[in-house]
């Protein structure tokens, strides 16, 4: 059984890991040292702040700028759920914007539809593991006086990428279902020192995250990394079954970064000295080669299949996730598992964000119930008996 995926991270990276949440130390020194370590990587005139999360840090740049009640924020209209929640608990509302299914991108024409005199910001997602380009949206957000926020939580790849330079602020993840994981942790990039500064101090003012609960969670990631070893995977799957256990949610449930109880209380706290000392070694220590092989299996493979995929145009996705478009989602999960690949729908916590308008007739929107995402081929073996099973599914199909 080839497992949906598997945490990007080493058994070294893991024992390091380990050590670090036993040495302790302190947690200033640790998070400076993780944010020089990302500005000399980045080496743009940026400036970063490590944050335990993306959504914790967006919760204190939110809380900084103290916009106005009602407060318009521009979004991406397929983004990670709980970005609008925060937004929501600053008393802003989010305005989806239409992403092109082929492209990825902000369709202009709706961009400049959804600008109202209560529009403040746009926050732009990368999705799937592209880089969207961002040139338009750089000249409306100037031109229209709107800070423009870049979240790449699903766009890093360790190829020396930090963001877009241009932006007022950037979002990258290294939570623990991303590219070069260091189970949790994020990194922004500020154009504005003082604006880094600013949230710095809010950040300064939230409780320590418990360095007994980063341990806890290099456990839990070292339990799920030895359980997505093939043979082992099988027989989970396999127990899962028997006992009438749904493995698909049970997984899903296991890899989110905040899956369960109150999402402020979890989020609104900063990163413990051993998750910032993490995040610096897989900044400095991650092979790009590891990613960019893995994004040209990405691409052969979706560029075999007799499916449709989200993001057709773009070039040089990083394919960290790999989802194709199914009239018949349920049949071809099944078709997937019997012969050995355990595909999903819920890879990823994208949702579609309901807005006054309708969504337009490319809109991405509209084809998020067909999405299912593969198992990643870890060779060309992989790569060979995935193509030929989904299309032995597809022909399986029932004539319509």
């Amino acid at each position: 059984m080839l497992p949906r995926q598997r945490p990007d991270i080493g058994w070294r990276d893991l024992v390091h890991a380990a050590a670090y949440a036993l040495r302790g130390g302190d947690r200033e020194r640790a998070q400076a040292a993780a944010e020089a370590g990302a500005d000399a990587l980045a080496a743009d005139g940026r400036r970063s702040l490590v944050s335990l999360s993306v959504r914790s840090g967006f919760d204190r740049l939110l809380a900084t700028l103290q916009l106005p009640p009602g407060s318009e924020v521009l979004v991406s209209a397929v983004t990670i759920r709980d970005m609008i929640a925060v937004i929501e608990q600053h008393g802003l509302r989010a305005v989806p914007v239409d992403v092109d299914a082929d492209s990825l991108s902000l369709d202009e024409r709706a961009l400049a539809a959804a600008l109202t005199p209560r529009s403040r910001m746009l926050l732009v997602a990368h999705l799937f593991g592209s880089r969207m380009p961002l040139q338009a949206a750089l000249a409306f957000a100037r031109r229209n006086g709107l800070l423009l926020v870049e979240d790449g939580a699903q766009a890093y790849t360790g190829d020396g990428w930090f963001g877009e330079p241009g932006c007022d602020v950037s979002l990258l993840s290294f939570g623990p279902i991303k590219t070069a994981t260091a189970l949790g942790g994020a990194v922004l990039r500020f154009a504005d020192p003082d604006l880094r500064e600013r949230v710095r101090a809010a950040q300064a003012c939230l409780p320590p995250q418990a360095t007994r609960a980063f341990a806890q969670r290099v456990g839990k990631y070292a339990l799920l990394k030895a359980l997505t070893a093939r043979a082992v995977y099988s027989v989970f799957c396999r127990a899962c079954r028997v006992f009438g256990v749904d493995h698909d949610a049970l997984i899903n449930r296991s890899v989110r970064g905040f899956a369960g109880g109150d999402l402020f209380q979890r989020i609104r706290q900063r990163p413990c000295a051993a998750q910032s000392r993490l995040l610096l070694r897989r900044l400095r220590a991650y092979p790009p080669a590891r990613a960019s092989a893995r994004a040209q299996r990405g691409e052969r493979l979706l560029s075999a299949l007799p499916l449709a995929r989200p993001g057709r145009a773009v070039a040089g996705s990083g394919h960290w996730v790999l989802p194709v478009l199914s009239e018949d989602p349920p049949r071809l999960l099944a078709g997937l598992l019997e012969r050995g690949f355990d595909a999903t729908r819920g890879a990823s916590s994208l949702y579609p964000v309901p807005g006054d308008a309708a969504p337009g007739v490319g809109d991405l929107r509209r084809a998020m119930a067909a999405v299912v995402y593969l198992p990643a081929p870890e060779g060309e073996a992989d790569l060979r008996r995935l193509v030929a099973a989904v299309r032995a599914t597809v022909a399986d199909a029932p004539p319509v």
